[in-house]
């Protein structure tokens, strides 16, 4: 098997031969990919990570390599991407509104992906939509071992923003002893009211989620946390976009610190800690 790079956002050591190639940016935008050596019936793993701000360009990229994999009849394609976007646009209730994550597994399997690695997808029904083998693994463990050795047990309690996140999560907690709290939202026309179901005060709270982009619900869902006398406030997230002006925003929050995952390239702050995804070749 050998590996193609695109752009991986990791210090991982490949034990994998790297595919001998060339990848050509353009200053108008596009891209050229080529490949120097016989890739007849070989398998090929290619590694990417999404930038933010580029994830169509990145998807771009994508396609462009895989149909060059296919036309030299490649025996086994593996994507591996911890972030895959589009995955937040998971349902729509008509045709008058986008289903991102169809189309994100269509462009995926026009690319003829045997199988997809990946972390976190937003709504587990997104692996349906793939014509290969998903695996959709996930960072909250990784996230409950750093917990258990930063905190002290009787002093957390773990809190899902949205029954979204509870879903998603919870399953990780059931052999645990945390205390658990779930952030419930009722929407109406004009605003949307947040409140805490469970006990969290006076204790540490550790915010559970998969995704922060803006990082509006987190701070607003820090508030309400405050309210509710809680004693400091710690955020865990698999994908950390922080888009526009994000890092500027929690840098203000009153939160403690963000510790998140390598998935993505993205902006770097004195909140934000990083543990890598661990990538067994």
């Amino acid at each position: 098997m050998k590996y193609i790079n695109l752009n991986f956002n990791s210090d991982i050591q490949f034990k994998l031969e790297q595919l001998k190639y060339k990848l050509n940016h353009f200053s108008c935008g596009e891209f050229e990919f080529s490949i120097q050596e016989d890739i007849t019936n070989c398998e090929i793993k290619i590694f990417q990570s999404f930038s933010v701000g580029k994830f169509n360009d990145d998807l771009m990229k994508l396609q462009i390599v895989c149909d060059v994999l296919k036309r030299n009849h490649v025996k086994k394609i593996t994507y591996f991407a911890p972030f895959l976007p589009y995955t937040r646009q998971d349902r729509t209730y008509d045709t008058t509104s986008s289903l991102g994550s169809k189309i994100i597994a269509e462009i995926i399997n026009n690319c003829d992906i045997n199988e997809i690695i990946t972390y976190d997808l937003h709504a587990l029904q997104i692996e349906g939509f793939f014509k290969g083998k998903v695996q959709n693994l996930s960072m909250v463990p990784d996230f409950i071992d750093d917990i258990k050795n930063k905190f002290n047990h009787d002093e957390i309690v773990i809190v899902f923003p949205d029954t979204g996140s509870a879903s998603r999560s919870k399953r990780f907690f059931t052999e645990e002893e945390f205390k658990i709290a779930i952030i419930n939202k009722n929407r109406t026309k004009d605003q949307i009211k947040m409140e805490i179901l469970g006990n969290v005060k006076n204790r540490i709270a550790i915010i559970i989620d998969d995704i922060i982009d803006s990082g509006g619900t987190i701070i607003e869902a820090s508030k309400i946390l405050l309210e509710d006398e809680v004693k400091s406030i710690f955020v865990y997230s698999t994908h950390g976009i922080f888009s526009n002006n994000a890092i500027e925003k929690i840098e203000e929050s009153s939160i403690e610190k963000f510790i998140i995952s390598n998935s993505l390239r993205s902006n770097k702050s004195h909140k934000i800690d990083i543990i890598s995804i661990n990538i067994k070749m």
